[in-house]
């Protein structure tokens, strides 16, 4: 039989082309689209997503509309709208909203929770949180690298939770003869059930959306952390937002990561952890597209003082991270915290969800509502540390006989 060819007249879902197609049409359409619109598409748009915080109902029924005017004039209409505020949902056809709104919202009592680009958003607490639902799986390391893998946290807001499980997989692969599909030691399937029954608690972790209140104009500022253990290292990022009257402190970001199977010391790690804070801190200033003021804290006075080295030359690991820090901090902008003032210490130590709830990592530490004053501990800056240098001279004795032998003389 002859071959016979078959063409697609639509593009299809889930193709290898696909995202790299969708957001081609997308900056397509934002070229010719209006000011509001464009800036949204370039900046708020993901895939076939389209995650926007505006201040008013007013500009977002404004901005709905523009946009639904740009893309039809492509052969696109959008769909799936859903947001906090019923106003602006009444505004929209019941055909084109969320499945969850196919009805009067101002009916409802309470607004029902959705997803936006895989996290959980409350609209009537306008909070971020989660919901836990763990499949079955033996424990194996196939088995705990499924249910790691499983639950999406993209801001790392369950980070030090999901160390301890990444923590029992690293170590059951040290172990050269457990394959994949073998069952794990008795203390390690014991340690991994305990950690199965507390993760439902996460289904009570919620964090703000927003970064500062609608009461204040707020003066913005960056603080970040650093730190690290024998196994682990993470930094962890909060916005301050300062007021006359009121300060807020919102998380923003964490990473939590464990260290390389290869062992390497901690001060390396918690080197490597400062490195990790000046990515991040890059990352949410290009984000929030702000330049903000920003603050690096770390507990390691070894990290403090190898960023302020001038002249000391160093092995190519600490120099290119170090090289990196300089880059796009300053070392004014590095301080010394207490270790247990310092909320990245939960990221290298881990948490159990019930420690989670009321630990620091979430909320930020208690000094950063203070004023600068109070939260600046006397001896804690790092242009306040005191640099001792130490000088001897020494002076050897030579025999003069000896001297004279080891030089005209040949003992062997």
């Amino acid at each position: 039989q002859n071959v016979i060819e078959y063409q697609m007249c639509v593009h299809i879902f889930g193709a290898v082309s696909s995202p790299s197609i969708a957001n081609f049409i997308v900056r397509r359409i934002a070229s010719n689209a209006s000011s509001a619109v464009r800036e949204t598409l370039f900046h708020n748009f993901y895939m076939d997503g389209c995650l926007k915080s505006v201040k008013s109902d007013d500009e977002a029924m404004q901005l709905i509309s523009q946009m639904q005017v740009d893309f039809s004039k492509s052969g696109f209409h959008l769909t799936k709208y859903f947001s906090n505020s019923r106003n602006v949902m009444e505004s929209i056809p019941v055909s084109d909203r969320s499945s969850d709104l196919q009805r009067d919202v101002m009916d409802m009592e309470y607004i029902p929770t959705t997803r936006t680009l895989g996290v959980i958003w409350d609209a009537n607490t306008d909070k971020f949180g989660f919901a836990v639902n763990v499949r079955n799986h033996p424990a194996t390391r196939r088995g705990i690298l499924a249910v790691t893998a499983s639950l999406y946290d993209p801001l790392g807001m369950i980070g030090p939770v999901v160390l301890e499980a990444k923590k029992i997989l690293q170590d059951a692969c040290r172990d050269k003869s457990l394959n994949w599909d073998d069952p794990l030691s008795t203390k390690q399937t014991r340690e991994w059930q305990t950690w199965l029954k507390a993760i439902p608690q996460l289904d009570s972790v919620q964090i703000d959306r927003r970064f500062k209140h609608d009461s204040f104009e707020a003066e913005q500022e960056l603080h970040v952390f650093a730190d690290a253990s024998s196994f682990a290292y993470g930094a962890v990022v909060y916005l301050k937002s300062k007021g006359s009257e009121l300060t807020s402190v919102s998380f923003v970001i964490g990473k939590s990561r464990l260290a390389p199977m290869k062992t390497i010391s901690v001060p390396r790690l918690e080197l490597t952890a400062a490195a990790l804070a000046v990515k991040l801190a890059q990352l949410v200033k290009k984000e929030l597209k702000r330049d903000l003021r920003v603050y690096f804290y770390t507990d390691s006075t070894i990290v403090l003082h190898s960023i302020r080295n001038e002249s000391k030359r160093f092995p190519v690991f600490v120099a290119n991270r170090i090289s990196l820090i300089r880059d796009y901090s300053s070392p004014d902008q590095w301080q010394h915290v207490p270790s247990e003032l310092n909320p990245a210490d939960d990221a290298t130590r881990g948490l159990t969800p019930e420690q989670l709830l009321t630990s620091k990592w979430l909320r930020g530490p208690s000094f950063l509502k203070s004023g600068a004053a109070e939260w600046s501990e006397p001896g804690l800056m790092m242009n306040e540390m005191s640099f001792l240098t130490c000088a001897t001279d020494v002076i050897a004795t030579v025999d003069p006989i000896s001297k004279l032998m080891n030089r005209y003389s040949e003992w062997s």
